[in-house]
């Protein structure tokens, strides 16, 4: 939008910016979270942590994370370093 003073004989240009105020979900992250690995994925992407990071926190292989959060289920011995990652009590 431009706009002019007709006193000053100088043309002043204003601008409008819109910013979104909602901030919006990276691609992947699961809002909806069913499995344990939508689960671990979802605290993963909130923490801002990598796999091999949250592999590291939980003791497992980085390959290990990625195969939860893509459908394959934990072994149960892993199920107590995943529910204190989760920020779960058990």
């Amino acid at each position: 939008m431009m706009s002019f003073d007709p006193d000053s004989g100088t043309r002043r240009h204003s601008f409008s910016i819109e910013i979104p105020l909602e901030k919006q979900p990276l691609a992947g992250y699961p809002t909806n979270p069913v499995t344990i690995g939508d689960h671990i994925r979802k605290r993963r992407m909130d923490l801002g942590l990598l796999q091999r990071e949250v592999a590291e926190i939980i003791g497992v292989t980085e390959s290990s994370v990625w195969n939860w959060e893509h459908g394959v289920e934990p072994e149960q011995h892993y199920n107590p370093k995943i529910i204190k990652f989760l920020g779960y009590r058990y």
